[in-house]
């Protein structure tokens, strides 16, 4: 078995979910599927919060939407997990052997809280392995030059996890900004994760908003799609 991960772009569509429920609308999940050759129903989507819960699915997940969820996992083959982003960081766990795969959505709250390092703990429950056999991918998303924070957050990040994350918080002038997709990689490599299996994208969602939805640079309500599973042979 192998693992197919990816992203959408602007161009094929938004995935914001509708009014009355988390998922996306019809014709963008019928666009997707046929893209990748599956069935609609063979999606998982969250609701996604801001939150730190990761929950294992299986089969009966499929089709359906994971109420206040940020990270999904799986070892069940087509079982497409997917996130919805517009400037958080969209991320991709796989073991090396393919057993078990992960999504998960962060943002600075996520992180904060370490949605990250109970994802890892959960693929590799999953997968039957440690973490130096897992594969991270930190899909397109807000990079530190376009994203301003306040000083409460830098405050939040030591208090939490130590001194150490300062170095991911620079000034610009009177701004503060933040590396999320450097403190997401910090976090990955603190789970265990050798910094080899770590794969951040080159790829700013705000300085390259005409590719990528961005709330941040042009308050986009759309959202692109981040998506990964296990094929069968």
């Amino acid at each position: 078995m192998g693992v197919h991960f990816g992203w959408t772009e602007k161009p094929f569509g938004s995935a914001e979910r509708t009014a009355a429920e988390a998922r996306p609308r019809a014709a963008f999940m019928r666009c997707l599927a046929e893209r990748m050759g599956l069935p609609p129903g063979r999606f998982v989507w969250m609701d996604q919060v801001h939150g730190d819960r990761v929950r294992r699915v299986g089969g009966g997940s499929a089709g359906g939407i994971l109420a206040a969820t940020d990270g999904c996992v799986t070892t069940q083959p087509e079982l497409v997990l997917c996130i919805r982003t517009a400037d958080c960081l969209p991320i991709l766990l796989f073991d090396a052997r393919g057993r078990a795969v992960a999504a998960v959505h962060a943002g600075w709250r996520g992180l904060l809280a370490g949605i990250l390092g109970k994802a890892v703990t959960s693929i590799c429950r999953a997968a039957r392995c440690g973490p130096k056999h897992i594969r991270a991918v930190i899909g397109p998303c807000i990079h530190v030059s376009c994203y301003e924070v306040g000083e409460e957050v830098r405050r939040s990040f030591a208090a939490r996890h130590g001194s150490w994350t300062r170095r991911f918080f620079r000034k610009s002038g009177t701004r503060l900004k933040a590396s999320l997709p450097g403190i997401a990689g910090a976090q990955l490599k603190t789970a265990g994760i050798p910094a080899t299996h770590i794969r951040p994208s080159r790829h700013c969602t705000a300085c390259d908003s005409s590719r990528y939805f961005s709330f941040r640079a042009r308050s986009d309500r759309g959202r692109f799609a981040s998506f990964i599973f296990i094929s069968t042979p």
